[in-house]
């Protein structure tokens, strides 16, 4: 009896705490405008008595709690499917630990067949690039790669490339990786052009080609590689170019030159800290563009040096810069430049600072806004200048995909709340979406009351100071009371909050969609805002017209880690039914909430 009663005077702290961070005040009664739609177990029936296509929210429901573990388990639909006529997908046995080396030629092979199998002619990779190694292959687990052109213009093809290995049950999420392209030309110097891509209904297919375009348009924004002859390399390595080097082109393989730049990289690397080679952990690739290429019986040297220290010594980055050199006359020109990130496996280990040039910094900033921008993480978000177009828009379309999504499986968790795991899109986490009916409000209404009345009808808010705003976006400072539950705060946040008052500093985005709004917000760091308490991870509510006046939407996804940390002991079952219990109540409160008072 005691632990039922210890069990729910927790479930009643963690919606309270819950609440606080994503800025929901407490249940209002919901007589004046109605109560939430029972809009899962409508979708149940529905289901049951029709073979009609499914909406996007329908659940699947079950009364076991999943089992959850540590690792990513097996998700076979990529195995099973059959892939579209221009994806390839490719496997691998991993036969060294910690390959990367390995890991990008097979990339750059299954990238350079999905570009050839689009544009039907022989394709040469000049730039690759956004890799973070998320898991380190190892020996005995089985790669699968899958390629599939997301952007095309007149000459170039840009390839997305997602790697995971699997062992046994369980499948784990290596990296991502975006590769360019162009044609090779005729036999008589004429281009050859790309045809247009194929319509593609997939959810997936959809993300992956609207974050290309956007990627791209980051990409712009970086500094650019300083002329040759201006840096002071500390490491120099020679590679002779032999014919099994050679692509079906009879080029230099540019996946071969890409393991020996890594395997530059991390030599480097080890001299730089003065540790041993095994313990240098590849942590990512930001970019690696070719200028030319090279054949058989080139002399290629690699040169790198350590460009910059990050996370206070735990992690750094390497520039390798590629030449062929004339024997005959001695004469060098440049081959390709690119950018590597290392860690340690050793936790004690430290990178050495470095005086870290401009374009070093700028470039680690992009870099960052790209990931979190471009996959969805969460993370505090530096705010900048060069992000005012790209940041406002992706925080919006990486939101929106918590409702669009096809890749997901939803089940009724709690009430009018459906929970999904966040391991097809290869993290250790959970996603929440729920809904709600309001009788006789306008759209514009229940948005203004979102978006400008936050103090009105949260209780728990004290402020919200407008920092910076654009068109469609603002970046605020927002400082809320804690409830009496202030420790489980620390299942939302990565860091230890005051006992009093939580300070966020978020970036909203907002636009309209359709007859409707969307609003999405995810915390950011702004040099005018001051240091946060917290960090929240990315929400978005949507709202839309209905029959009965205004239908409300809200999702948000939740990382396991974080909520084990604070709160050891507890099974995910229960974390998950104290985080839906939550948002159950969110939409109960607004679907009270008088909306006509603040026009």
């Amino acid at each position: 009896m005691s632990g039922v009663c210890v069990c729910q005077r927790w479930e009643n702290t963690a919606s309270v705490a819950l609440d606080s961070i994503h800025h929901r005040s407490p249940q209002r009664s919901t007589s004046a405008r109605g109560s939430p739609r029972s809009s899962i177990g409508t979708s149940l029936q529905t289901r049951s008595a029709s073979k009609q296509k499914l909406p996007a929210f329908v659940v699947h429901a079950s009364t076991t709690p999943a089992r959850v573990v540590d690792t990513m388990e097996l998700v076979r639909r990529d195995s099973q499917a059959t892939a579209p006529s221009n994806v390839v997908r490719m496997v691998e046995q991993v036969s060294s630990a910690h390959d990367v080396g390995l890991l990008l030629q097979k990339m750059d092979i299954a990238t350079c067949a999905a570009a050839e199998r689009h544009t039907k002619v022989h394709c040469v990779t000049v730039a690759m690039g956004d890799v973070v190694i998320e898991h380190a292959p190892r020996v005995g687990e089985l790669l699968t790669l899958t390629a599939e052109p997301v952007l095309v213009g007149r000459t170039s093809s840009d390839v997305a490339v997602r790697v995971s290995a699997e062992k046994g049950a369980v499948r784990r999420h290596v990296c991502d990786a975006a590769f360019t392209y162009v044609t090779t030309r005729g036999p008589d110097g004429e281009k050859r052009f790309c045809p247009p891509l194929e319509d593609d209904a997939s959810e997936r297919t959809s993300w992956a080609r609207a974050t290309a375009k956007r990627r791209r348009a980051l990409l712009k924004l970086a500094t650019p590689p300083q002329p040759l002859g201006t840096e002071t390399f500390t490491f120099e390595t020679t590679e002779v170019v032999l014919p099994r080097a050679q692509n079906h082109m009879g080029h230099t393989f540019g996946g071969i030159v890409m393991a020996w730049m890594h395997k530059a990289a991390r030599a480097c690397c080890a001299r730089h800290c003065g540790c041993a080679v095994d313990v240098v952990k590849t942590l990512g690739v930001d970019g690696i563009s070719f200028a030319t290429g090279s054949g058989v019986s080139d002399h290629l040297v690699f040169r790198a040096r350590a460009t910059a220290s990050y996370d206070r010594g735990r992690a750094g980055e390497i520039k390798v810069r590629v030449v062929k050199r004339d024997i005959a006359t001695g004469s060098e020109s440049l081959i390709n430049v690119g950018y590597f990130s290392f860690g340690f496996f050793d936790e004690g280990q430290r990178f050495p600072d470095v005086k870290a040039p401009a374009d070093a910094l700028a470039r680690r900033r992009m870099f960052v806004a790209r990931r979190r921008l471009l996959t969805c993480r969460g993370g505090a978000l530096d705010w900048h200048a060069s992000l005012y177009e790209e940041a406002p828009s992706l925080t919006v379309e990486s939101a929106l995909r918590l409702f669009l999504t096809d890749e997901l499986v939803w089940t009724s968790c709690d009430g009018n709340v459906a929970w999904a795991s966040g391991k097809s899109w290869g993290r250790d986490s959970f996603v929440l979406k729920t809904d709600c009916e309001i009788p006789g409000a306008s759209v514009d209404d229940v948005f203004r009351a979102l978006k400008d009345e936050r103090p009105r009808w949260d209780h728990l808010c004290v402020g919200i100071e407008r920092v910076e705003e654009g068109d469609e976006w603002d970046v605020v400072k927002h400082e809320s009371r804690a409830p009496a539950g202030a420790w489980l705060l620390r299942c939302l946040c990565r860091c230890s909050l005051p006992a009093s008052t939580t300070r966020l500093t978020l970036l909203r985005a907002w636009r309209r969609d359709g007859d409707g709004y969307v609003l999405a917000s995810r915390s950011v760091r702004h040099a005018g805002a001051g240091a946060a308490d917290a960090e929240v991870l990315p929400a978005c509510w949507r709202v839309a017209p209905s029959a009965e006046g205004v239908s409300l939407a809200y999702a948000v996804e939740f990382e396991y880690a974080t909520l084990r940390a604070n709160a050891p002991g507890l099974s995910d079952a229960l974390l998950r039914r104290a985080m839906a219990r939550a948002a159950a109540t969110w939409c109960q409160n607004l679907a009270g909430f008088d909306f006509s008072s603040g026009r």
